[in-house]
């Protein structure tokens, strides 16, 4: 039996190999370790508390709840949203983004690719609408696809954001080599190494 410790560290080493593409959080080894110990303590549980019917009732009484859950939106919700995006609020269209990347869209699965084309698409018009945050993990979002256009946001959130913590993030994956992970390896028609 795996025990948490290994389960942490290798989690840990997994991330902190790879790019964290639906995180604001800077690409370091010590963030890595925070989501793995997230998750190590989320996962153990025994069986009978990971039922449906434990969950529901954990969650109705507020005890716990998930990724998923924080962003999820329900059809009039996400209506909303889309109408108030529509007519420039970068707020409610990073609220969709955070719906179909963070809470798994209508499938619930984060890295599903409509999802992340829809991401994609609301991240794209809340950083026109001129949201911090969004154009941060816009960024993120294309990093691997487009770097110099990556790079080109996160030099622009670097040098106009108000907000302190923002900037920080923005120049911490400027200064990695996550951001750009596989476009090499992409370029060349090879697959990244396996860790």
């Amino acid at each position: 039996m795996m025990t948490p410790a290994v389960a942490l560290t290798q989690f840990a080493d997994y991330f902190s190999n790879m790019a964290l593409p639906y995180s604001l959080l800077s690409p370091l080894r010590s963030n890595a370790l925070l989501m793995a110990a997230a998750y190590v303590l989320v996962g153990c549980t025994s069986p009978a508390e990971q039922s449906p019917e434990n969950t529901a009732a954990l969650v109705k009484e507020g005890k716990v709840s998930s990724t998923g859950m924080e962003f999820d939106l329900d059809a009039a919700e996400r209506r909303k949203l889309e109408q108030e995006a529509a007519k420039g609020n970068g707020e409610s269209a990073y609220r969709l983004a955070q719906y179909w990347g963070l809470g798994g869209g209508e499938s619930g699965l984060a890295v599903d690719p409509i999802n992340e084309k829809n991401e994609e698409y609301w991240l794209q018009i809340a950083a026109n609408a001129g949201h911090g945050a969004a154009k941060n993990q816009l960024a993120i979002v294309i990093g691997r696809r487009d770097c110099a256009k990556a790079r080109q946001i996160l030099t622009e959130v670097v040098q106009t954001s108000q907000d302190p913590d923002l900037r920080q993030n923005a120049q911490g994956w400027l200064d990695s080599d996550f951001l750009c992970a596989g476009m090499a390896s992409a370029e060349s028609g090879s697959a990244p190494k396996a860790q």
